[in-house]
């Protein structure tokens, strides 16, 4: 820990929606259930046939599967982990690409992450051969 944590400057700004773009969602749904601990709150599926209108380099997201999980309901600090299924995207990342390292999740303690089932997710990834690191 910073000795300075105190004196340094901080956004007003909070971190509300992550959304993660994806080539296989049914994989990666699964994998977010695991380690929130809950199912998606929400899940969109676009009409059969509808093709993925280009905002230039952007889809729009009403084109595209997707689902939402929810971490806090904490108003107004809520917060969200969105993932949308990119047509195209690689299943594999490639080395030197652009995009998110990681996200870091973190409870109070280890007696809080054990209380709410976190111990038992661990085991599971474990067992599953998902990627994960603790």
């Amino acid at each position: 820990m910073s000795e300075h944590r105190g004196s340094q400057p901080c956004s007003q700004l909070k971190i509300s929606e992550t959304i993660l773009k994806t080539g296989q969602l049914d994989v990666m749904k699964s994998w977010y259930a695991t380690v929130l601990g809950v199912a998606p709150f929400f899940e969109h599926t676009p009409l059969a046939g509808t093709s993925p209108l280009d905002l230039g380099g952007q889809t729009r997201a009403s084109d595209l599967c997707m689902c939402f999980f929810r971490l806090s309901l904490d108003f107004p600090y809520t917060q969200t982990i969105g993932l949308f299924e990119e047509p195209g995207t690689a299943i594999v990342p490639t080395k030197g690409a652009p995009g998110l390292h990681h996200i870091q999740l973190s409870v109070a303690n280890h007696h809080a992450l054990c209380s709410t089932g976190g111990c038992v997710r661990i085991a599971a990834l474990r067992t599953s051969g998902a990627p994960s690191r603790s």
